[in-house]
């Protein structure tokens, strides 16, 4: 009854920001028609906000989700790579929580790209099919989008997990945060491994996201990206290891 309940919020959230947005959406479409440009900016931030106004529509109130920074930087995150665990096909709904850069795309596998809806405005917005780039094109894409004030939000263990369990991450994006001096942004995510399940049901719950403090550019540079690698995950374990505890009281 509750998965009912929510994706019937959903729908209703995300039906009436389109209909709110779609003027706005064909006129930006006009414009950089008109002007010879890219859309790509413009669109991930109109994404942006339909994660935010499908949040707040859909678990405000029945599944409440808390964002603590642990960080230490009152700043957004910007002009580098948010890296997360990744429980929950609402992981990447969650990231409209977070205080970063509007201008933000993600790294998904191939299927989000396919669909029917979701796909068109991730393809036009630049998404990161990691499943059919290579190296070379990862690191050019993620540059323009640094270097253009924005983040690239990256879930190294490549597919969620379902469960507290955490995967082993994939070094791609440490790679590139080595390669173009580039800050590593860790987000510890909880408590939403049935929000929804690997069935896309929706069990009640509490969601914690917790933002700690970033690796610098430079020192991302000065060691090896197997070393990003197990650091960034290591801190993203112990943290939702405590997490986890925290929830359960």
């Amino acid at each position: 009854m509750l998965s009912l309940f929510l994706y019937l919020r959903m729908t209703l959230s995300a039906l009436v920001f389109c209909i709110c947005a779609l003027p706005f959406y064909l006129g930006l479409l006009a414009v950089c028609a008109f002007l010879r440009r890219s859309p790509a900016i413009p669109v991930r931030r109109l994404i942006f906000r339909f994660g935010e106004f499908v949040l707040a529509g859909t678990l405000k109130g029945t599944i409440p989700v808390r964002f603590e920074d642990r960080s230490g930087d009152a700043r957004p995150m910007e002009r580098g790579i948010v890296v997360c665990n990744h429980r929950s096909a609402s992981d990447p709904f969650l990231m409209a929580a977070l205080p970063m850069a509007r201008n933000c795309i993600q790294a998904v596998n191939r299927w989000p790209m396919r669909l029917p809806f979701f796909g068109h405005f991730a393809r036009l917005a630049g998404y990161l099919d990691i499943t059919r780039m290579t190296y070379e094109e990862i690191r050019r894409r993620t540059a323009d989008c640094v270097a253009s004030g924005g983040v690239v939000i990256a879930f190294p263990e490549g597919t969620r997990s379902g469960s507290r369990r955490m995967g082993q991450f994939h070094s791609a994006f440490f790679r590139v945060a080595h390669d173009l001096t580039c800050p590593i942004f860790p987000v510890a995510i909880a408590g939403n491994e049935r929000a929804p399940d690997r069935r896309f049901r929706f069990c009640a719950g509490r969601i914690l996201m917790r933002r700690l403090p970033a690796i610098p550019g430079e020192t991302a540079a000065r060691w090896s990206h197997r070393w990003l690698q197990n650091e960034t995950r290591s801190l993203l374990l112990r943290e939702t290891e405590q997490m986890d505890k925290e929830l359960q009281t």
